[in-house]
């Protein structure tokens, strides 16, 4: 198809990684998403979302009326929805669903930022306080808005560090880099879930035997009495060369507690850990290999499309 074919070599021409669906006119619509004016409003909408806090409560600019903060928000979300509903369209959605994790990433973002949203300006017309939790991932937008497209935006926030290393530095080898991490990241959510969801149990079970002891750190705070706490305790145990510090008030009332802390240890710092990093190491070495085939066959169709 020729309107397929132009929309590739578009593409990489520019530097993106699209996924066409061969099945839809993707040109126009490509052509439209990358003009000047709609990544220009895509930007503008984007910087409003993040200069907002200074007129959102508690405001720095004081004298700006709840309703235009709100009309704000609404169409900038509005704009970030519609390009990612284009974005999508003119895409594979089978094979970017399966490969790129931004569709994930936009829809848990804009989902959390709705849902905020919503509780706070209901919350506020009704005379209560709320603080807006979901300010800190409106940074998420530029990205998850790529939908898997090559990191585009990430290409122009590189672009500075060219002068720093103009020899050495190879833009394309890092957004290679880059698009790779990203597509190993679904296949090692699972042996993360795992290991997250063995640091809970273990810490029900540390919390179970060790409360009622009463124990406290060397600096007085409160030894596995809270659930969360707890929780961020084994994982420093597991992650940090001071885990020692986090076994010792257990081990100063009884040695018994060490067959806990050396289950744990066995379980999370030894099984999951190098399974991670296992799992991690087969999946990039993987996604890289099939990029570089990939791009080698694209490489020669584009050459014969040129002669």
């Amino acid at each position: 198809d020729i309107d397929y074919a132009a929309a590739e070599i578009l593409a990489f021409n520019s530097g993106r990684y699209v996924r066409f669906d061969q099945e839809k006119p993707v040109l126009k619509l490509y052509k439209f998403y990358y003009s000047n004016l709609w990544q220009g409003i895509i930007l503008v909408a984007d910087l409003l979302l993040l200069i907002l806090p200074c007129i959102e409560d508690p405001p720095f600019f004081k004298n700006v009326h709840i309703a235009v903060v709100i009309t704000l928000e609404c169409i900038s979300l509005t704009i970030m929805f519609i390009a990612f509903i284009l974005s999508m369209y003119q895409q594979n959605r089978g094979i970017l669903l399966k490969e790129a994790v931004y569709p994930y990433v936009f829809c848990v973002v804009f989902l959390l930022n709705v849902i905020d949203m919503i509780t706070f300006y209901t919350l506020k017309l009704h005379g209560k306080s709320f603080v807006r939790w979901s300010r800190p991932l409106r940074v998420l937008y530029p990205f998850a808005l790529q939908t898997g497209q090559n990191d585009y935006k990430i290409e122009k926030i590189l672009r500075s560090i060219r002068f720093l290393y103009p020899t050495e530095f190879h833009l394309g080898t890092i957004r290679r880099i880059i698009r790779n991490i990203l597509r190993t990241l679904p296949n090692i959510a699972n042996v993360l879930f795992l290991f997250l969801l063995s640091i809970l149990s273990f810490t029900l079970v540390g919390v179970g035997i060790i409360r009622k002891k009463g124990l406290r750190y060397p600096d007085g705070s409160l030894y596995f009495i809270d659930y969360f706490d707890t929780a961020w305790d084994l994982y420093v145990l597991t992650t940090t060369a001071n885990n020692p510090d986090v076994m010792m008030p257990a081990f100063n009332e009884s040695i018994l507690y060490c067959l806990f802390f050396i289950g744990f240890l066995l379980v999370n710092l030894y099984l999951f850990m190098n399974l991670l990093l296992a799992v991690t190491f087969s999946n990039y070495k993987q996604h890289l290999q099939s990029l570089q085939k990939c791009r080698a066959l694209f490489l020669r169709v584009l050459a014969a499309l040129t002669i």
